[in-house]
């Protein structure tokens, strides 16, 4: 006995919600393997000169959203600013852009941080 094709239910995939966040580029072709915990963070951040904001930080990488382009495989400079308990501290660091998103507007950076270093801010 042949069973029968599901019937149809009318909903396409035009007419299916878009998801609010498009990757840009991922070379992988799928998802990143995080070596280090993720913390959720809104720091100031300047990249190249341009301001942005943090949106997650690790001891390996940061994500951070601002207004400015920058071309995956790009070698970075950016600073945070961090309010600790003993004041403001600037982490001034070097990265390489490996995730592109666009998001709300915006353009989302992944990028592996190269090397870093603690400055008073």
């Amino acid at each position: 006995m042949r069973k029968s094709a599901p019937k149809p239910t009318g909903e396409t995939i035009a007419a299916r919600p878009r998801a609010r966040v498009t990757p840009v580029l991922d070379p992988s072709g799928g998802a990143h393997r995080r070596r280090d915990e993720r913390i959720s963070t809104a720091f100031p951040v300047t990249i190249n000169g341009a301001a942005g904001k943090t949106r997650d930080i690790s001891a390996s990488g940061i994500f951070f959203e601002v207004d400015e382009d920058t071309k995956l495989g790009s070698k970075i400079q950016f600073s945070v600013q961090l309010d600790t308990p003993g004041g403001l501290l600037k982490l001034v660091c070097e990265g390489e852009v490996i995730r592109l998103e666009k998001r709300d507007g915006k353009l989302g950076v992944a990028a592996k941080i190269i090397s870093q270093e603690m400055e008073s801010a």
